[in-house]
């Protein structure tokens, strides 16, 4: 192999490694986005869900489950 091929297939290496990285960034990006949205409905439902027990005049440790 001479010098010339391996600069070119050294090139070749980086450029697709450059690549994979920029992709794999854009990926976790994504992921990152998408856990925040996940964040934000959980937090809200939880809200939802005090709200609902704070005006809530039985105790729901004492109620009995549906199929009782």
């Amino acid at each position: 192999m001479s010098m010339n091929s391996e600069h070119i297939e050294l090139e070749s290496k980086i450029a697709f490694l450059e690549k994979s990285v920029a992709e794999l960034s854009d990926a976790l990006y994504q992921q990152h986005q998408q856990i925040e949205t996940l964040r934000e409905q959980v937090d809200k439902f939880g809200d939802q869900f005090k709200s609902l027990n704070a005006n809530s005049d039985i105790d729901p440790a004492f109620e009995k489950p549906p199929h009782y």
